[in-house]
């Protein structure tokens, strides 16, 4: 029988935690934009901007803000977390997703940019209420590409991690 470290067990929920969020979103999103594709009233031109938005919210989000700079920070402060035996006591444990992705428990500037960020997002899905279905559609589908893109940044990152971890284990 096999046992798990505490330490893989927070490693396990402050990455996995964010991984499930980032494909309950992309799911949603998608299901949003495509509703939203379907109520719309398509001109070609209409058709291309929704396009080009998806496709640059997919690669703008999704490659550079989430793969490039997003996973990297998530990987190391739930790495730092899962090795840290400090005086917190274990509350940071139990907010291990919160904690990896800079929203608790961080610097200052990293405490605001996160914040600012999680702020800017909700001005930006409020203000997107008032375009029109399909320049909705192109963003709402390209956000569910870059946080799928995101997911799998991920996923592939910590399968050669998971795998190391693994063998060495056996």
């Amino acid at each position: 029988m096999t046992t798990t470290t505490p330490r893989t067990w927070v490693l396990a929920w402050a990455l996995g935690g964010n991984l499930l969020l980032l494909l309950d979103a992309a799911v949603r999103m998608a299901r949003a934009g495509w509703t939203h594709a379907e109520h719309a009233q398509w001109s070609v031109a209409q058709g291309v901007v929704a396009t080009l938005l998806a496709v640059g919210f997919a690669w703008g989000e999704g490659h550079h803000a989430l793969a490039r700079r997003f996973v990297p920070m998530l990987r190391e402060r739930a790495r730092s977390l899962a090795s840290c035996s400090g005086p917190r006591g274990c509350l940071p444990l139990v907010f291990a997703p919160l904690v990896a992705a800079g929203l608790l428990w961080a610097p200052r500037a990293r405490l605001l940019r996160s914040w600012g960020l999680v702020l800017g997002i909700v001005a930006m899905v409020i203000a997107m209420r008032a375009l029109p279905a399909g320049l909705r559609a192109g963003i709402d589908l390209g956000v569910a590409l870059a946080l799928a893109w995101g997911a799998l940044a991920l996923v592939r990152a910590e399968l050669p991690a998971a795998a190391m971890t693994s063998s060495r284990a056996r």
